[in-house]
This record gives C-alpha cells, sequence and structure tokens, in this order.
C-alpha cells in the first residue's frame, strides 16, 4: 500500500506539469479550423505532451528536486518504477482520450 501510495504522489507532482504542456502543445498543433480535426488531435497532443514533458520532468527534477527521490527510495521505489509508472498512467490517460474523441 505504501508503494502505490509513493507512486500515486510521485504522478501528482508532474501530472500538472504534463498536462499544462499537452495543453499548450494542443494548442500549436491545432491551426486549422476544423472541429474534427481538433477532436482528434487531442489524444495525439496529450501522448506528445506527456512524452516530452515526462522526460523534461526527469531532466528537471534530477537537477532541482534530487532530495524529493528519498522519500520515494524510503517507499522502496526506484526513479524507473516512479517513471514507468507515470509513462503508463500517461498511455491509459491517451487510450480513454482515444475511447472518448473517436
Amino acid at each position: 500500500m505504501k508503494k502505490i501510495k509513493g507512486l500515486f504522489e510521485f504522478y501528482k507532482s508532474t501530472f500538472l506539469f504534463n498536462f499544462g504542456f499537452s495543453l499548450l502543445l494542443l494548442y500549436f498543433l491545432n491551426f486549422k479550423s476544423d472541429s474534427r480535426a481538433i477532436l482528434h488531435s487531442i489524444p495525439f497532443a496529450y501522448l506528445l505532451g506527456s512524452l516530452f514533458s515526462l522526460l523534461l520532468t526527469l531532466f528537471l527534477k534530477e537537477i532541482n528536486k534530487n532530495r524529493d527521490y528519498l522519500f520515494y527510495f524510503n517507499c522502496n521505489l526506484s526513479k524507473l518504477q516512479l517513471y514507468s509508472f507515470s509513462l503508463i498512467i500517461n498511455l491509459v490517460i491517451v487510450f480513454v482520450l482515444l475511447l472518448i474523441f473517436r
């Protein structure tokens, strides 16, 4: 239970950045006026945004918030587990968005 809580705490700390970056990417991808094209690019933009922001989060946390990992290490979580969990949750969100907007 402690591991699951730690995984969700980490995801919660990266979610706003992932979501914000995805919305920014969606804005720049949708210069078309066709509303159908906008709806179909939402999952794609979230996927690209979450992948790029996950890499950027990894980079920024390694530099600025290296001590935050001590909490996760105390929960017996490695960095690989943290980032793979975040990636899996982002892929699940993309799958749900594909089901909604298709």
